[in-house]
């Protein structure tokens, strides 16, 4: 990764300032690395601009963890929703069981713990290690990103059922990128704003799960 560049106020007031500078003490900017963040372009495709907004870290770390949180769970509720819609519509439903799902509904303090902090901690460490070994074969971390993503949903499709795996392809697209991209930053940082943002994710996917069997036991 290349280091930040310390750019003269006057300077860069000369050019378009990119995305992801910082005022320092009101003289220097503090421009984060091109290959992470890709300057403004109303020609990028959808996918591009995604991920360049995906791997920025010039946000604070805990405003990143909040906006992700929602990035990962919505849409990754959303593809449950319709994928279970169209599983039911094709007669496919025995895809939509799951062979898991019986201990989320007996939340006991032990579910708790496992799926809000137990899972996300020992996740993180291995998709750490994952992406580690995926980044010596590919260079780009959209591809690493992917294939983690891939992998996770593979893993989880195989311990729960393909419903399961459909559901967190997305999520962990955004743990995936958000561990890599601010890995380069700060390794201890980058791996707590991981796990935190997925703990949230299941804390929230547990809590729906507890109002849902409360109002349609």
């Amino acid at each position: 990764m290349l280091d930040s560049k310390l750019v003269p106020v006057k300077r860069l007031r000369r050019r378009n300032a990119g995305a992801g500078t910082q005022l320092l003490s009101g003289v220097l900017i503090k421009q984060d690395p091109p290959a992470l963040l890709l300057p403004p372009n109303e020609s990028m495709n959808f996918p591009r601009r995604f991920f360049s907004w995906l791997f920025r870290t010039d946000r604070h770390p805990l405003a990143c963890v909040f906006m992700m949180w929602p990035t990962a769970t919505l849409p990754g509720l959303l593809i449950v929703i319709a994928a279970g819609h169209l599983l039911s519509f094709t007669g496919n439903q025995e895809l939509f069981e799951d062979r898991r799902m019986e201990q989320f509904f007996d939340l006991t303090a032990w579910t708790c713990l496992a799926v809000v902090v137990i899972a996300p901690l020992i996740e993180t460490v291995l998709m750490n290690v994952i992406c580690r070994g995926l980044k010596a074969f590919f260079s780009s971390m959209v591809v690493v990103t992917c294939l983690s993503a891939v992998f996770w949903a593979g893993v989880h499709s195989l311990a729960n059922s393909p419903i399961w795996g459909v559901g967190v392809f997305w999520p962990f697209i955004i743990f995936s990128g958000v561990l890599l991209a601010w890995w380069e930053k700060s390794p201890r940082l980058a791996f707590w704003m991981t796990f935190a943002i997925h703990a949230l994710h299941n804390l929230t996917t547990l809590g729906l799960v507890a109002l849902s069997s409360y109002w349609w036991p």
